[in-house]
């Protein structure tokens, strides 16, 4: 059976971490499958944000992640961290949150 043209997300998404094509035609490929927007679902609220998260990235390590929002505010939370932020149900610990010169959402 001969191999579909089209790319999967799942292909798009190890092509990604490899760095052999460009992200812009991953976003595009993720925001237009339904299969996998309509799994998503809010897991945990990071409660230093004001407004709607945007942006959400790991670093290599996957011990540091960072943020974006409306609130125009960028955050690093410790994954790793020996205690999360109080009050908190993500057991994310809070490590810097910096309101940046952006006049819109990031």
């Amino acid at each position: 059976m001969p191999r579909s043209r089209r790319s999967s997300l799942f292909l798009d998404v190890i092509n990604r971490s490899s760095s052999r094509r460009p992200a812009r035609k991953e976003q595009g490929n993720v925001w237009h499958s339904q299969a996998l927007l309509s799994r998503l679902q809010l897991e945990y609220i990071l409660d230093e944000h004001q407004g709607c998260v945007n942006t959400l990235s790991w670093n290599d390590s996957g011990s540091l992640l960072i943020s974006g929002s409306d609130d125009t505010r960028v955050c690093i939370w410790d994954a790793q961290g020996s205690r999360s932020t109080p009050g908190s149900s993500h057991g994310l610990c809070l490590r810097k949150s910096v309101k940046t010169a952006h006049r819109r959402n990031i």
